[in-house]
């Protein structure tokens, strides 16, 4: 009867020889295993992102909207009480005028588009991002003067030029410069399909009725459920029963949310990565039963008993499902390395999983070989002389 030793050096041996077959089934393991270990980590650093994007913007923020009949009766001291609030870092009055006909300057088809108006320091609460032109939109939002930020859509929509060589565009016959194009306004997303003015321009040429009045407060971070519960008493007392609050959801219940549902996918790939790893190893060892009948028969007749024989094919199957593991794991941290530092996330690779999954390799490899070692462990050494 062999040793472990024994069977150890048998199986090193035969997967060696068989080179070409052992390395094209370990690479199928490997790329099975390297997928669900990338995909995890790539999830887990996607889902990790997005619940930094959270913490900065939607997290330190609270909205306030309300018809224009309450809005109306807001005043700048009402605002100034709000700022003053403990944990508030800055506060953006918005003024829906509501849908108006948009051309571009030289007279295009025009289209329905929202015109608001925002109100001084506006921009430097919601944090457009320039995708064009500069941040003088910044600037522009604290006269008078006719000039406006329009989101990527609304550019494309109107087919307007660059703001660096005097894009401009025409609102209920009016004309407007264009300082800047943005891409993302992460506080008030709905931006990007507006057309946004300084507020004492729109109230200048179009009058001071707005339609829906919103109110974004900024907050220091952990300080948004806080500043919501006192925002309304604070800035409408008169017409509290009016306003809306929105206060975002504690970050921990999001993180939940979205590893919940990337669970569903990890559970799923894991599951193909899984039976992938069983067939192909099946496969191979199958076949390898059938060229080996010779050998089987010879090491039967110098005493490898029928244990024996299962021992060495499941040794070599779960040999190749580690080595795929091993290979897979290394191969599924390197992507994911290199997927977070060009998107700037942050790396999320799981210690635990990825020194588990060349074990789970070799599992899958024992799985896989079970039924061609126990149809090797049946065959008669007579027989498989003969053969």
């Amino acid at each position: 009867m062999p040793t472990l030793f024994d069977l150890i050096a048998d199986a090193a041996l035969s997967l060696f020889s068989r080179g070409m077959r052992t390395l094209l089934t370990t690479a199928g393991v490997l790329l099975g295993l390297g997928s669900l270990v990338a995909i995890s980590g790539v999830t887990g650093s996607m889902s990790e992102n997005v619940v930094r994007q959270f913490d900065r913007y939607a997290a330190t923020q609270v909205l306030l909207s309300a018809p224009g009949a309450a809005a109306a009766q807001v005043r700048a001291a009402d605002l100034d009480r709000l700022r003053a609030v403990d944990g508030v870092e800055g506060v953006a009055w918005v003024c829906h005028l509501g849908f108006r006909e948009v051309s571009d300057a030289w007279g295009g088809e025009p289209v329905s588009l929202e015109v608001v108006g925002v109100s001084p320091g506006a921009v430097g609460v919601l944090e457009p991002r320039i995708a064009a032109g500069t941040d003088a939109g910044g600037v522009s939002m604290l006269d008078d003067r006719l000039v406006a930020l329009v989101g990527t859509s609304v550019a494309r929509r109107l087919a307007l030029g660059s703001p660096q060589h005097g894009a401009s565009l025409r609102v209920d016959g009016r004309n407007v410069s264009v300082s800047g194009i943005v891409d993302d306004v992460p506080r008030l997303p709905i931006m990007l399909n507006q057309v946004v003015l300084p507020l004492a321009a729109m109230q200048q040429h179009w009058g001071d009725d707005c339609a829906v009045a919103d109110i974004v407060v900024r907050t220091r971070p952990n300080w948004a459920a806080s500043v919501g519960e006192i925002a309304r008493q604070v800035v409408a007392p008169q017409s509290v029963g009016q306003w809306t609050v929105s206060v975002p959801p504690s970050p921990d219940a999001l993180r939940r949310g979205v590893v919940a549902d990337l669970s569903v996918l990890y559970g799923v790939m894991a599951g193909i990565s899984l039976a992938v790893g069983v067939l192909s190893i099946g496969n191979t060892m199958s076949v390898s039963v059938l060229e080996r009948r010779g050998e089987i028969g010879l090491r039967r007749a110098v005493g490898y008993s029928a244990g024996g024989v299962f021992a060495l094919f499941s040794l070599e199957a779960s040999a190749i499902g580690f080595i795929g593991g091993l290979l897979g794991s290394s191969l599924g941290c390197l992507t994911v390395i290199a997927v977070a530092l060009v998107h700037g996330w942050p790396v999320v690779v799981s210690t635990t999983g990825v020194l588990l999954v060349p074990f789970l390799g070799g599992v899958i490899g024992f799985l896989g070989g079970l039924v061609p070692a126990v149809g090797a462990s049946q065959v008669s050494p007579a027989t498989a002389l003969r053969a």
